[in-house]
């Protein structure tokens, strides 16, 4: 038996963006906060791979010859090129993006730091062991930027005609049988 198979990962990484965005919800509802920047990482983390596997989603659909593996702003260069979409890095969503983006790279391409400091209180000792992204793992934050994601989607497939539906993993086919 022949099925068609469409798998699209940026419907699981929606997914699991959303299931992070929704554990945090629960915990702040429940008075709980542990692990709550760890799941604001992990929820900024899915939403900067939804955003780049939603580009290479409209990028395969729309642009001949696609490559997936080009670089982040030759992807966006050929695929505004092609759609006519408008992308202001100064306004929403697209300011979500480029922050996404550099959570995404320095925790791909994470480099050791070493530092000196003197510290009297606990606080100071966390504030002087901060990394780059923890500004942006904050419930508020992450909440902020999962609204942008979708806003991004939204507009991403308004500009590239695709519906909705038409971006969903889906089989067909013989499904009978099974």
């Amino acid at each position: 038996m022949s099925v068609r198979i469409k798998n699209y990962p940026h419907n699981d990484l929606m997914s699991l963006a959303h299931h992070h965005v929704t554990t945090i919800r629960e915990k702040l509802e429940g008075g709980r906060e542990d692990g709550i920047k760890l799941d604001c990482m992990s929820a900024l983390i899915a939403m900067a791979f939804a955003a780049e596997a939603l580009i290479n989603f409209a990028g395969a659909e729309k642009v001949s010859a696609w490559n997936e593996r080009a670089s982040y702003h030759e992807k966006m260069r050929r695929l505004r090129r092609k759609i006519n979409i408008s992308t202001d890095p100064a306004t929403q969503p697209w300011l979500t993006l480029v922050m996404l983006k550099e959570i995404r790279n320095q925790l791909a391409h994470g480099k050791p730091s070493r530092s000196t400091a003197r510290v009297k209180t606990r606080s100071e000792l966390t504030a002087a062991m901060a990394s780059p992204w923890d500004q942006y793992c904050t419930p508020e934050n992450v909440e902020e930027a999962f609204a942008n994601v979708r806003e991004f989607r939204r507009l991403l497939f308004a500009a590239a005609r695709i519906s909705l539906g038409a971006s969903f993993s889906s089989a067909t086919g013989g499904l009978d049988a099974i």
